[in-house]
């Protein structure tokens, strides 16, 4: 549409309205005026109190716990990363030797029987079951943990030994909603674990000048435990890729995960611990499984355990699990059957259950018996309740990864 230029010639003017519209008053020149009629008060003063009355039956019916808790369900705790308050898990762990073919003159496996763990009054897990098919054939002690020995032998050509651990625990949820102002210091860490848990051990190296130096960038002078863990575990899940899938023989060293840059679970953890022991916090490892809802199967796993003392005295035991990103969260997916004891020769044998005594005459070149470890889940049943992580940082994918510790 095209604009016109106004034209000099035509004029303006104000629309003039009498200042009397009474019955003597002459017609305004463009038509009649039609004036609102009168407001009726008590009308709306009726209506502003049904408004009223109805705000206040709204805020009423919001402030009753069983409408906040409604809300939370269905609008709060779906974004939120949650887990049930407890989950009972049956399960069998069968170890396979075979001869693969040759002669096996004679074998060892080793492994761990489960605990209960305990903390502040409440079972984190509950060993509800446990059993062996075959019995085994005699223990060891290893720290506080009972190692199980079965010994056997000979076995030839496609003869195998079989041993089935049937297990049912119940993992009870706990998140540990602690900040830097709980926490505190190195000096208040109890002695005994500092002796067991700050220097080097098996592929946890804290001394190393790469590890050290790197552990003074992250962390500097700084004295709050709570605060020397949540830098490391940011640098950590921040610079370490997962491989995408778990890598097989023995886990990476602290050094060498340091070097490439990707490490599964043990590896990325092995990493965390000497870091944060370089800087002064004990901190060591826990092994067993890991539940995965998504697909209904356990897979190995290792994780974190490391001690906060509280600033006003006392101090607790909590769990940080690098590859799904969960910050001081033990889930009821975790099975621990080992907690390491600082001993770096036990927690060596962990991943090396299998012993063997063979005719490589009998194989061919490189050959030779063969074992493996399997998970089968004949049970899971999760509580309806869910417990919502809360104290996450926002932007965590908390998809849930997986990794099997080595054999």
């Amino acid at each position: 549409m095209e604009q016109t230029e106004p034209n000099p010639n035509q004029q303006s003017f104000p629309q003039q309205y009498p200042q009397n519209y009474g019955p003597s008053a002459p017609p305004p020149p463009f038509g009649p005026v039609h004036l609102p009629p009168p407001q009726r008060k008590r009308r709306g003063t009726l209506k502003a109190a049904v408004v009223l009355v109805f705000i206040i039956v709204i805020a009423l019916i919001l402030i009753m716990p069983t409408t906040q808790d409604f809300l939370r369900k269905t609008f709060i705790t779906p974004f939120q990363e949650s887990y049930p308050e407890y989950a009972d898990i049956t399960f069998k762990r069968t170890f396979t030797v075979s001869a693969n073919g040759g002669t096996l003159i004679n074998f060892t496996v080793g492994s761990i029987r489960p605990q209960t763990i305990s903390q502040e009054g409440v079972d984190l897990q509950l060993v509800e079951s446990f059993s062996t098919n075959p019995t085994y054939s005699t223990t060891v002690q290893r720290g506080s943990a009972t190692g199980l020995i079965w010994n056997g032998g000979p076995l030839t050509g496609q003869n195998q030994y079989t041993i089935t651990m049937s297990y049912r625990v119940k993992e009870t949820t706990r998140i540990w909603s602690l900040t830097s102002s709980d926490s505190g210091t190195i000096s208040q860490v109890p002695s005994s674990l500092k002796a067991n848990y700050l220097g080097d051990e098996w592929k946890i190296m804290a001394t190393d000048p790469n590890i050290t130096a790197l552990s003074k960038q992250i962390n500097g002078n700084e004295q709050n435990v709570y605060i020397i863990l949540k830098n490391t575990y940011d640098w950590v899940t921040k610079n370490i890729a997962y491989p995408g899938s778990p890598t097989p023989g023995e886990p990476k060293s602290s050094l060498e995960t340091l070097r490439s840059g990707v490490g599964d679970c043990d590896d990325q953890s092995n990493l965390f611990l000497g870091l944060v022991r370089a800087a002064g916090v004990p901190g060591w490892l826990q092994l067993g499984a890991l539940y995965n809802s998504a697909s209904g199967q356990m897979e190995g796993h290792a994780w974190i355990q490391t001690y906060i003392p509280y600033a006003n005295g006392g101090g607790v035991d909590v769990n940080i699990d690098l590859v799904n990103k969960n910050f001081l969260v033990w889930k009821p997916s975790f099975i621990c059957d080992y907690t390491d004891n600082g001993n770096g020769n036990d927690l060596r044998n962990y991943y090396y259950t299998f012993y063997s005594t063979f005719d490589p005459l009998t194989y061919p070149a490189g050959g030779g018996p063969s074992f493996a470890d399997s998970f089968t889940v004949l049970g899971y049943n999760e509580s309806p309740n869910r417990v919502t992580v809360n104290q996450m940082d926002a932007g965590c994918d908390y998809g849930l990864l997986t990794c099997t510790a080595r054999s």
